[in-house]
């Protein structure tokens, strides 16, 4: 029997087919457990206590009762009985038995209550590291466990998966573990194993590892020692990730953050650049334009015009720098054709093997099958000759080889680095030489404007920051490699060509013009007085009758009150308060017809389309030579 404040239940095994429940009130066991010897009733009807019991008067109708209290863990929880339906007394014996009997029910109750509880955690363990297991494989986490006395290692499946096995791996030790680990780093982790035995603490560290398909990934491991009751190291344990995604992600985030801190720097010094180029390009023209007058009015004066030749060197000197600037920001005028690369490459490499020292050999390689490529013919002969010519220097008067190659290739950004544009077919051009090569520092700056190795006054700086403007500009990416004492190889990218550009202003001229100049009434509009002056006296020297104007508000003032036409209007893109493009567009609606003109130092992409758009036929690049200028009216009075 058991009880509890309130109720009494009868568990019987013999003589009793039953189990039943009944008020305390009334139960015998509720005196047994306060008796620590046998409670014994040896006529239940003669007993005040239990007459009227519910199982004396009614079914099973005892008449004798002896029960023994049961204790479990020094609780009396109930009894262990005996009962009958006739009057009885136990000897002393029977009662000894009876109460031996109980102590093991008791230990065969403490015992069962010792496996159930034992069952139970263990079921909340089993539990526990079920949800843990799936919380570890969810998120991509290997466990081990080492001992430290037989170098043996229990694994998760995912820990192995770390190395690149997709099944477990049969047996695996410190020695193992150490194998798996890049050769650069191993060392390192070693390091931090051994601290972490010698003191009993932790480690926590990321490392790389290559897998056997050859590719590298990088794991973060931490790891706990423990101790056995002597204080000596016996086992270690820790968990394992795959962190390679994490560190791509923040090695692209710094690849990134740092072109844009580039970009940021490279469009704040080109429009500075830009600016200054502007009024510099005004300033060159009016030298060489003068220049040039002055030297035919000097006659046969040789002193005069030696002077004036140096004069005419000097500003083409300058010109070549701000052209130079202009390709570093971006700002530099293109007409771009469809070019084959292997006669584009063979011209340039022609026109330099004269100019390279003896000691140095230009070797040319290209595919007979290289796709053609959109380029601006100008500006990759200056990519050519400044990367050349950055290869010869570093052979320092040595003998060696400068090796330039094309071919078709297919690439994407995760092939040349993030942040490219490119994906699919392309032609690669390499420049690879053997001179000295470059050292960390170096290669840290290389692109960035106005860094030079070369001594003060043998190099601007710009180079190959121009150079990495231009093949960026024509939608390309330039990669390099150097070991110092080796060589350096850059490697240019470049589309491969679709559609030849259609509808685009030109802003190349002829070499040679073969028809006479015609001469005409022309209306040049310029802010810069000095120029307009300039301008002026190159066209009334070709025999053309010239109207200049300082301002686009006096050029609409004399179009709308004059019945006067001419044959030709250029303006100047930048002027105070005004634009050249929307002054020309006015002089179309005034003077329906006349062909009309843009001037500036500075010519972008979006400028070309805007003024094509418009109908702008010519776009003329400052600062111009009279012979230019010459083709350019040429053009401009030619029947369409």
């Amino acid at each position: 029997m058991l009880v509890d404040a309130e109720q009494q239940w009868t568990f019987c095994s013999v003589g009793w087919d039953s189990f039943r429940s009944s008020s305390r009130d009334s139960s015998f066991c509720a005196y047994s457990i306060l008796d620590d010897a046998v409670f014994e009733v040896e006529d239940t009807r003669t007993d005040e206590r239990f007459c009227n019991n519910p199982f004396v008067t009614g079914e099973p109708f005892f008449r004798w009762y002896a029960g023994v209290a049961l204790s479990v863990r020094g609780q009396r929880i109930g009894a262990l009985c005996a009962m009958d339906t006739a009057p009885r007394r136990l000897t002393s014996i029977e009662k000894s038995f009876l109460a031996s009997m109980a102590e093991i029910a008791s230990r065969l109750l403490e015992e069962g209550l010792l496996k159930a509880e034992r069952d139970h955690a263990l079921k909340i363990a089993s539990e526990s590291e079920e949800r843990l297991r799936f919380a570890l494989d969810a998120a991509g986490i290997g466990d081990w466990d080492m001992n430290l006395q037989t170098n043996v290692a229990r694994r998760s499946l995912n820990h192995d998966r770390c190395f690149g096995y997709a099944d477990a791996v049969s047996e695996w030790g410190y020695d193992t573990f150490l194998k798996h680990v890049h050769a650069e780093d191993r060392d390192r982790v070693d390091q931090h194993f051994q601290v972490a035995l010698a003191t009993l603490g932790e480690y926590d560290i990321e490392f790389r590892c290559e897998w056997s398909d050859g590719s590298t990934h990088w794991l973060w491991s931490k790891g706990r020692f423990y101790a056995d009751c002597e204080g000596k190291p016996y086992r270690v344990a820790g968990i394992q990730v795959d962190v390679t995604p994490r560190v791509q992600s923040e090695v692209q985030r710094i690849s990134l953050e740092s072109q844009v801190r580039e970009a940021q720097k490279h469009e704040a010094i080109g429009t500075l650049a830009g600016g200054i180029a502007h009024d510099f390009n005004n300033i060159l023209g009016i030298i060489l334009g003068n220049s040039k007058l002055a030297a035919e009015d000097a006659g046969l004066n040789a002193s005069i015009l030696e002077s004036l030749e140096e004069i005419e060197k000097a500003g083409l000197r300058g010109r070549d720098l701000v052209q130079q600037i202009l390709a570093f920001s971006r700002k530099q005028p293109t007409n771009r054709v469809a070019a084959q690369p292997g006669k584009l490459l063979g011209d340039m490499t022609r026109m330099l093997r004269p100019m390279l020292p003896a000691q140095v050999s230009l070797v040319l390689e290209v595919d007979d099958d290289t796709p053609l490529i959109n380029v601006d013919r100008v500006q990759i002969d200056q990519v050519m000759m400044n990367l050349v010519t950055n290869a010869v220097h570093a052979m320092a008067s040595r003998a060696g080889t400068i090796r330039i190659s094309a071919r078709g290739c297919t690439v994407s950004d995760s092939d040349i680095g993030h942040g490219c544009l490119l994906d699919g077919p392309c032609v690669l051009i390499s420049v690879v030489d053997n001179g000295s090569g470059m050292d960390i520092e170096t290669k840290q700056h290389l692109f960035e404007p106005f860094f030079t190795t070369k001594p003060v006054g043998e190099g601007t700086g710009l180079g190959l920051s121009v150079v990495e403007g231009i093949v960026t500009r024509h939608g390309g990416k330039i990669v390099f490699d150097s070991t110092l004492g080796v060589g350096t190889r850059f490697d240019l990218y470049f589309p491969v060509a679709q559609e030849e550009r259609s509808g685009e202003v030109s802003i190349e001229t002829p070499a040679t013009i073969s028809s006479p100049v015609v001469k005409s009434r022309v209306l040049y509009i310029d802010d810069d007085e000095a120029l307009v002056f300039l301008v002026t006296r190159l066209l009334e020297r070709s025999g053309h009758a010239v109207t200049a104007l300082v301002s686009s508000e006096e050029a609409r003032e004399l179009l709308r009150t004059t019945n006067e036409r001419f044959d030709v209007v250029i303006s100047d893109y930048n002027m105070p308060g005004d634009n050249g493009i929307e002054v020309l567009k006015d002089v179309m609606c005034l003077k329906p017809g006349t062909p009309v003109a843009l001037i500036s130092g500075y010519i972008t992409d979006a400028m070309r389309e805007e003024a094509a758009s418009v109908g702008v036929k010519e776009i003329i690049f400052k600062p111009n030579s009279p012979q230019e200028l010459a083709q350019a009216m040429h053009r401009l009075l030619q029947p369409d």
